[in-house]
């Protein structure tokens, strides 16, 4: 769970909601439980993605308080430059780099017909996140 892979199809406009409660009991009931909103703008031209992994709202027994994100961006072309929080993320040479390491992008035109591959360093719940991927 500390860890979290999403799959993003970027058209447009879109977001999705992520409810996370223990599991185990019926607190959910009670309100006890957290959702993160993530939301994906992509540029007319195509040329940026935008996407915004907003902090989580809400609290359960057994929550994360940080965690990586890895995001898996269907895309035809390598990016030029992809940044996180305004900040250049490195790109990895081969997807064994980019397995070893803490955080980076990595390109692989194979895969699904093109992916970006973004980790991202642990970073803190209770922050926003914005990542953008410049082709």
């Amino acid at each position: 769970a500390d860890t979290l892979t999403l799959e993003i199809f970027p058209s447009d406009k879109s977001s999705f909601e992520l409810y996370e409660d223990d599991g185990l009991t019926s607190e959910h009931r009670n309100e006890v439980f957290a959702t993160t909103r993530f939301a994906v703008n992509t540029s007319l031209d195509s040329k940026t993605i935008d996407i915004t992994i907003n902090k989580t709202n809400g609290d359960f027994k057994g929550s994360m308080m940080a965690r990586t994100y890895l995001l898996n961006i269907r895309a035809k072309a390598e990016p030029k430059t992809v940044t996180i929080v305004d900040k250049k993320l490195k790109k990895c040479k081969t997807y064994n780099d980019f397995q070893k390491s803490e955080k980076g992008w990595y390109y692989n035109p194979t895969f699904r017909n093109g992916t970006i591959m973004i980790k991202t360093e642990k970073v803190y719940t209770d922050e926003n996140r914005n990542v953008k991927v410049m082709l």
